[in-house]
């Protein structure tokens, strides 16, 4: 709500601090979704070493965020299991990642602990997991990999619309999506990922 934006810090000078996932684990990274006229992609595919049961890897908090929503779904990858994270840096910037596939004991109690454990998170009749709840940068958040070996990185950057056209057709996510690797304060290891450095 704006009245929860409005108790988180400000923007100014603000960064993610930590890498999400360890580097040495990442073999690529895909600009993914529409483009659109911005030329920014809607989020970033980061791929990790490996795929199967047994292939996960630490998933952190890149800084000092407050977590806002957590959402879980079955069914939606080769894995019977994922969820997706978002977390405010700032006012104006949310971070999320998607296709988690173990969430950490503490994000887990803040699932079990809500009123919408055990029912649905996506859909019509959507139950919503929304919090704001600080914790440190580095926490474990969860972990990602196993069979699907890739798990999404976006952010939303309330200062910079898109421009899109026909904006009201699209969710906030998508008029205000910014590149993910941009709010990384150490990134350049990052963009040495890219697939398509050019997009």
């Amino acid at each position: 709500s704006e009245n929860e934006r409005a108790t988180l810090p400000s923007c100014e000078g603000k960064t993610f601090t930590v890498d999400p996932v360890q580097l040495s684990f990442v073999t690529s990274i895909t600009p993914t979704g529409s483009m659109h006229a911005s030329g920014v992609p809607d989020y970033a595919v980061i791929k990790v070493v490996g795929s199967g049961e047994l292939n996960k890897y630490d998933l952190v908090a890149p800084g000092d965020v407050y977590i806002t929503h957590i959402v879980q779904e079955t069914g939606v990858s080769a894995d019977s299991d994922d969820a997706t994270i978002y977390f405010a840096l700032c006012k104006d910037v949310i971070g999320y990642v998607t296709h988690v596939k173990e969430l950490s004991p503490s994000i887990y109690k803040m699932v079990t602990d809500s009123v919408c454990f055990g029912k649905p998170h996506v859909g019509a009749n959507a139950c919503l997991i929304q919090k704001l709840e600080l914790i440190s940068r580095g926490s474990l958040l969860g972990r990602v990999g196993r069979i699907e070996g890739s798990f999404g990185f976006g952010v939303i950057d309330l200062r910079k619309e898109r421009g899109l056209s026909n904006a009201s057709q699209y969710a906030v996510k998508t008029n205000f999506a910014a590149c993910p690797l941009a709010y990384l304060a150490n990134s350049t290891g990052f963009y040495d990922k890219l697939v398509n450095p050019n997009d």
